[in-house]
């Protein structure tokens, strides 16, 4: 059976986007940190979304990822073993939302 899982990183609020900044915080540092495919090393803010499309290919098994769009967003993907949708204000929060759901549950 597939878990599912679903996240909001609201930015409707300043403890919203204090929320949102640091899961973007994370996602990067935790990144950079490497894995079997990505080497360690800072991870610009302008490459963060190429990393974690790349990391939820390569470390993940996520092979596909669907991106929604009309008065909020939404991002979600599934492996064998896990579906997350991610609904987001800034689509940067919601596929880091959508990366760090993967990963916590590795």
């Amino acid at each position: 059976m597939t878990e599912r899982v679903e996240v909001f990183p609201c930015r409707c609020s300043p403890e919203g986007d204090a929320e949102a900044d640091a899961l973007l915080a994370e996602v990067s540092a935790r990144l950079a940190g490497g894995s079997d495919q990505l080497a360690a090393r800072p991870i610009p803010p302008e490459d963060l979304m190429t990393a974690i499309i790349a990391s939820l290919e390569w470390d993940y098994e996520v092979n596909e990822i669907r991106i929604h769009y009309d008065q909020w967003g939404m991002v979600s993907g599934e492996n064998d073993q896990l579906s997350v949708v991610a609904q987001f204000d800034r689509f940067e929060d919601g596929l880091a939302a959508l990366w760090k759901a993967f990963a916590d549950r590795r």
